[in-house]
């Protein structure tokens, strides 16, 4: 007999009490009811604990936890210690989930073991207008440029370090905590998220992209938040980004780990960076991915064979420089 998942949502939150009454709500208008629900108040000073408390008292699904500022992943982090459920969706206190998000990806799941993350796509909202859901930020044409594939290994890895999905688009597996482990609280906004799904693309674990009505995240926009594409913002979250991407091909050229990994997915780590940083002029570095990729990487001699022709490029262009 089929017994219904335990899903474990987690919210962190810090001041974000005038959104966060919104966010409780769409969680109790979920088609899906075996849930719970964890808030955790990373040292908000505002009235977010006077908001979320009337949620617990009504609702034994809702639990609260306040902590001391430890940022985003931190707070994330302290919810997965405490949660219960098989599946874990994460939802900004900012956000809202459409209502049948849950109930069609936990089926999902159910019905594709194989399958350890399964994601939906985005749409966006203004304060103004909370009924008209937009492709991308408002003022921005076309549809926001996320990864929107399925599959595991080297192909989801090259997707996701061009780009990746939106924090609450997906659902994933508890277990998959054992294999990749928390958050990184090092990386800052904007940045975290990325590392923890290309972590979890490059130990190969599944992704599906399912694109079905009434199960997007909705992804507020306004002036408070990071995921607002204005100048100022951008120029903060860059280097976190670019940080990130760094800390990745250093914890990676480990070779205990690159023993573990596929050679596919070593190729799309460190061939390509590799051949980018040798035409940028870093040859030092370009060379050490290069090497790295030789010992434990796919195409070595594709790979040899261009790292060589961009290396003469380069030299020729320091000399004609």
């Amino acid at each position: 007999m089929y017994v219904s998942p335990l899903v474990s949502i987690v919210v962190p939150c810090f001041n974000y009490g005038h959104y966060i009454l919104e966010t409780l709500t769409s969680v109790l208008e979920q088609s899906f009811p075996h849930w719970e629900c964890i808030i955790v108040d990373d040292g908000s000073t505002d009235n977010t604990r006077d908001v979320v408390v009337k949620f617990v008292e009504k609702d034994e699904r809702f639990r609260y936890i306040y902590q001391p500022n430890k940022g985003m992943s931190g707070a994330r982090n302290t919810a997965f210690k405490m949660a219960k459920g098989s599946y874990i969706q994460l939802l900004d206190a900012d956000d809202l989930l459409e209502f049948d998000k849950l109930n069609v990806q936990v089926n999902f799941l159910h019905n594709n073991p194989d399958v350890d993350i399964v994601y939906s796509d985005v749409r966006f909202f203004t304060d103004k207008d909370k009924n008209t859901l937009l492709l991308n930020y408002p003022g921005m044409d076309g549809i926001i440029p996320m990864p929107r594939i399925s599959g595991r290994g080297a192909t989801i890895v090259k997707a996701f370090l061009r780009g990746t999905i939106k924090i609450n688009t997906a659902l994933f597996r508890k277990s998959i905590l054992n294999k990749i482990g928390y958050m990184d609280e090092k990386l800052t906004i904007a940045a975290e998220d990325w590392n923890f799904w290309l972590t979890a693309a490059i130990y190969k674990l599944k992704f599906f992209y399912l694109d079905i009505p009434d199960t997007c995240a909705l992804v507020r926009a306004h002036s408070e938040s990071v995921s607002m594409p204005d100048s100022k913002k951008l120029l903060k979250t860059r280097p976190s980004t670019e940080a990130m991407l760094e800390s990745i091909y250093e914890t990676y050229s480990s070779l205990e780990l690159l023993k573990k990994l596929d050679s596919k997915v070593v190729s799309e780590i460190f061939g390509n960076k590799a051949l980018n940083e040798i035409s940028a002029g870093d040859i030092k570095k370009g060379l050490y991915y290069l090497y790295l990729n030789i010992l434990w990487g796919y195409r070595k001699l594709y790979y040899l064979h261009h790292g060589i022709y961009h290396l003469k490029e380069r030299l020729i262009k320091n000399i004609i420089i």
